[in-house]
């Protein structure tokens, strides 16, 4: 595989992975927002709806209770504040990067550097990706299939419209 397919591939590939990771971050962030308010509302439900709750207390102290399990194991079912962080941070290094290997690829096209040159620069960045296979390991990001798909479709018409491909 020549050096100029290499770096395309690179670059839709990793153009893809940060679309997905934007759609990955968006919905995580909107769990995380509607297991709050509906914690919140459970919570503030069983405790302040007891005069209404009275005459089947088993239900409201069955709410209170699955709260309670559900805000017990939270960090197992959603992802944390800091794992949110650290999943920004993941799709901004996949951003950079990305923009890294257009840009090279341009260069390339428009014979502005050598092959040999781009060769250099393409395995200098993939030198540089631990930090981006680090933090992807620690993540554990879930592939959804109906988020890969709408990442594919962002990333053809991304490629359609600036490459005319």
């Amino acid at each position: 595989m020549s050096i100029d397919n290499k770096i395309w591939y690179e670059f839709v590939h990793t153009k893809m992975g940060d679309e997905y990771l934007s759609l990955y971050l968006c919905r995580q962030r909107d769990v995380r927002k509607w297991f709050k308010i509906g914690t919140i509302v459970f919570s503030a439900g069983g405790v302040f709806g007891w005069a209404i709750w009275q005459p089947i207390a088993w239900f409201a102290c069955a709410a209170i209770a699955v709260v309670q399990v559900f805000t017990s194991v939270e960090s197992f079912l959603i992802h944390t504040e800091d794992q949110l962080d650290s999943l920004s941070k993941l799709r901004l290094l996949y951003y950079s990067r990305a923009n890294n290997l257009e840009e090279l690829w341009h260069q390339l096209v428009k014979e502005e550097v050598t092959e040999d040159a781009a060769g250099r620069t393409f395995f200098d960045l993939r030198r540089s990706a631990y930090e981006i296979e680090e933090l992807d390991n620690q993540l554990n990001i879930k592939t959804i299939k109906r988020l890969k798909l709408k990442a594919q479709a962002r990333t053809e018409k991304y490629i359609k419209t600036y490459h005319n491909i």
